[in-house]
């Protein structure tokens, strides 16, 4: 045993070395910086190998002088564990620990066993050396690879009636690019105390400090004769040095080509660094908008309409546009009434990206705007629909609406393109199944095609039956929550409901998100039905459509709603034909996939059923299969 620690073992500690510093150089490295990240990196690797390989030579000389044995083995094998440890521990998401654990295990021993191996290099041991080799060549490609594509998914999505009209508009304007730096902003009041060296840094690398904040961006402005409308988009948090205000490009060209003025906006001042965050960004993001809208309005009014103004947002950027809204109704700042608000500009609609919530806890939502949000079911950075929760909590009103979608196989980075298509830094971002993920074009058409009708207004159809017009849309699946403000909800199961049922098991309960398992702040009516299972609800109104909101655990939704009206006539609609779709199953790493484990999405659908020119009595859910049904939102309504 003695003689095996004090064996040189040169390949071991090279291999290990080498494994320990690139994982370190890049916990460090793709956390701080953007431009020439990989020469950065290769330098901080060797900079640490350095150290990693002094440190053990300098154990060994002292362990060697005082006990005559070299401790430098058992420092590798730890090393080794503990490399393999913070690679695949984290991001796995619904990988069983026993799975994590058993990889972890097979990759330290593989990797100290070929090490010695090749250190001593027996004519027995070349089998073994190659089978080593080998082992370490899948795990890295596996590693390094994009993962799993999952086929048929899109097999059931259903064939709906379309809408004859068209979405998508041809440019006919020409437009003017320009980037901008204006007056400052002193928001050093609200996001507290910012000294020490990382601060210090961060300062350094923008050339200011959250007390002269400049108002800066890039202008999309069309070549017009009118006055055109504005579009004001900021993004969320990234790393600091990423310019991720141009990650909307391709909004601002799609837009300005078609008569719409976008700003977007620099806030990468609010971002966190290293390993500080800041207090209160999001509130801080949204008075720096306003602020920047009342700079733009200054300068550009005499070419820019400021009435019925759109904001967008993106990831905390989302859910600022909406603290923006409530902020540009109030007095003063609602946490301090020394600081004074004076902005009531005409803000008419919020387009928010993937949006965070309530990370400022926000008391008042706006009722007068127009909220539209999508979401990406393989978001890995805001993992769980956290729109619907801002979409429960905006109550319009009765001429404004809310729709939010629910985008299979789309994330969080590829809306805004110089994020990309990891929403996790390396080395966590290897663990990542980005196969699976739609185009990048296609997350940033959706962008373009609704943040266009949203201020336009063309075709509202879009915001309320978005299936209709899926032959213009990306291929993936799309889920669709809506609610007009002109219309009023029958049944919401947050307080008590009377309906009469048949052979079911039912329950008002909240919806649980994935992988969170947190309520969704809305009761739903959760329902255990089978063949012979029957649901009633007396309605007595009438109006053009029929809503609810409805999801399902199954493969296929088997239920048929019986319509009664006051003079005796019935109608009856099968669902299956319709566009509720089943289950979405979300496979966020690789090795979910190779443990055969991921969570599926359960998504409320908001349904529109035509109706006859009559009043309604009551209706029937009428349902054909053992299935969980859960329910939502039942109300009689005009066409948006």
């Amino acid at each position: 045993m003695k003689s095996f620690f004090n064996a040189p073992h040169r390949i071991s500690k090279l291999l290990i070395g080498l494994l320990g510093s690139l994982l370190a150089s890049a916990f460090f490295v793709f956390n701080r910086y953007h431009h020439y990240v990989n020469l950065i990196f290769i330098i901080a690797s060797l900079v640490v190998f350095s150290i990693f390989m002094l440190i053990i030579e300098t154990i060994d000389v002292i362990t060697s002088r005082w006990f005559s044995i070299k401790l430098h083995m058992i420092i590798l094998i730890i090393i080794t564990f503990i490399s393999y440890y913070f690679l695949l521990k984290y991001k796995m998401y619904n990988t069983p620990q026993w799975g994590v654990y058993t990889i972890i295990t097979i990759m330290s021993l593989s990797t100290i066993s070929l090490g010695l191996l090749l250190d001593h290099r027996p004519k027995l041991f070349k089998s073994a050396s190659l089978l080593l080799i080998v082992i370490h060549l899948v795990f890295y490609s596996f590693q390094c690879g994009g993962g799993f594509k999952q086929e048929g998914v899109y097999s059931t999505i259903p064939q709906v009636i379309q809408d004859a009209s068209t979405i998508e508009v041809e440019a006919t304007y020409d437009y003017q690019i320009k980037d901008f730096v204006g007056s400052t902003v002193d928001l050093s009041w609200l996001i507290g105390n910012q000294e020490g060296k990382d601060y210090d840094s961060r300062d350094k690398m923008l050339g200011y400090g959250v007390d002269q904040i400049p108002i800066s961006g890039r202008l999309f402005l069309p070549d017009a004769q009118e006055l055109v409308p504005l579009v004001v988009i900021i993004h969320g948090n990234h790393m600091l040095p990423t310019p991720s205000y141009l990650g909307y490009d391709y909004l601002g060209e799609y837009l300005s080509a078609r008569g719409i003025a976008v700003v977007s906006l620099d806030h990468r001042a609010l971002n966190g660094y290293l390993n500080q965050n800041l207090k209160d960004d999001n509130a801080a993001r949204a008075i720096l908008l306003l602020e920047s809208i009342a700079y733009l309005q200054d300068e550009y009014s005499d070419v820019i309409s400021f009435e019925n103004i759109t904001l967008a947002g993106h990831s905390r950027g989302g859910e600022s546009i909406v603290i923006a809204s409530t902020f540009n109704q109030l007095e003063h700042y609602p946490d301090n009434e020394s600081i004074i608000f004076n902005y009531d500009f005409d803000i008419e609609n919020l387009l928010a990206i993937a949006p965070t919530y309530q990370q400022y806890s926000l008391r008042k939502y706006p009722t007068d705007v127009n909220y539209v949000a999508i979401h990406g079911s393989h978001d890995q950075d805001v993992r769980t629909f956290r729109a619907e929760y801002t979409y429960r909590r905006i109550n319009v009103e009765e001429d404004y609406f809310k729709s939010i979608l629910y985008v299979g196989n789309a994330n969080h980075g590829q809306f805004n393109t110089t994020w990309g298509k990891y929403d996790t830094r390396l080395p966590n971002a290897l663990n990542t199944n980005t196969a699976n993920l739609i185009a990048p074009q296609d997350q940033q058409q959706l962008v373009n095609v609704l943040a266009y009708q949203l201020v336009t207004k063309d075709n509202l159809s879009l915001f309320f039956d978005i299936h209709s017009f899926s032959s213009q849309l990306p291929k993936t699946w799309l889920t669709q929550q809506s609610y007009h403000g002109s219309n009023q909800i029958i049944y919401d199961f947050e307080t008590t409901t009377i309906y009469s049922s048949e052979n079911l098991v039912d329950e008002v309960a909240t919806m649980d998100n994935r992988d969170t398992q947190k309520s969704r702040l809305n009761n739903v009516l959760t329902l255990q039905v089978n063949p012979e299972s029957k649901l009633s609800f007396d309605i007595n109104s009438n109006g053009d459509f029929l809503y609810f909101d409805i999801a399902h655990e199954n493969d296929k939704l088997d239920v048929k709603v019986d319509i009664e009206y006051e003079d005796g006539s019935t109608r009856q609609v099968d669902l299956f034909t319709t566009e509720v779709l089943p289950p979405y199953p979300i496979v966020l790493s690789k090795w979910e996939r190779v443990f055969n484990h991921h969570q599926e999405s359960n998504i409320l659908e908001t349904i529109q059923v035509e109706l006859l020119d009559k009043e309604i009595k009551s209706i029937t859910f009428d349902f054909n299969d053992h299935n969980t049904i859960y329910l939502d939102n039942i109300y009689v309504g005009a066409n948006p």
